[in-house]
């Protein structure tokens, strides 16, 4: 006799459900970041901010402005963190996570010129974000050299990973608007 395994039905059955699930906002900004180095971390960290645009809007730009956005809290979330650390820390590491607070504020006004420069949509403005973007990498760099010169493992380090990878997905999508 054969028989359909419980998982397989379960599945047949319930996938037109989950895609019912999905606005169309979600499947547009799903769409663009699937030409991102790391396309689930730039769905998941952008399609928050879908419901603020226009469906008819959304493209390589919009995503980047939801991206940055995104990078942005993400920046502000690494800074609070640090700042929490760096009061009950070793003075040695408590001055590195002060540096690493500082390269967070930083990455967070790059990203605010960045955001704004989006607007021109020429060569010039798109090579000034792509230079932001790059020195938003520098600066998460920086931050885990100071701990790497301690020999010390960075209290940070997740928030970097991301925002590493999160710059990455920017310049991705800058490089395709």
């Amino acid at each position: 006799m054969n028989t359909i395994p419980l998982s397989i039905l379960f599945l047949t059955v319930s996938f037109p459900l989950l895609t019912l699930a999905i606005s169309p906002a979600e499947l547009a900004v799903t769409a663009v970041c699937s030409s991102t180095h790391d396309p689930n971390l730039c769905t998941s960290t952008t399609v928050r901010f879908a419901g603020s645009y226009p469906l008819t809007s959304i493209n390589a730009k919009t995503v980047l402005e939801m991206h940055l956005l995104a990078t942005s809290r993400r920046a502000s979330a690494a800074k609070e963190k640090a700042a929490k650390l760096a009061g009950k820390s070793p003075p040695a590491i408590a001055g590195a996570l002060r540096d690493c607070m500082s390269l967070y504020g930083n990455i967070i006004d790059l990203i605010g010129v960045s955001t704004r420069a989006i607007g021109a949509d020429d060569q010039q403005t798109k090579l000034m974000v792509n230079i932001g973007l790059m020195q938003i990498r520098q600066a998460v760099q920086q931050c885990d050299m100071s701990f790497q010169k301690m020999k010390v493992k960075n209290p940070v380090m997740h928030f970097d990973g991301s925002l590493l990878k999160m710059s990455i997905n920017c310049d991705d999508l800058n490089n395709i608007m």
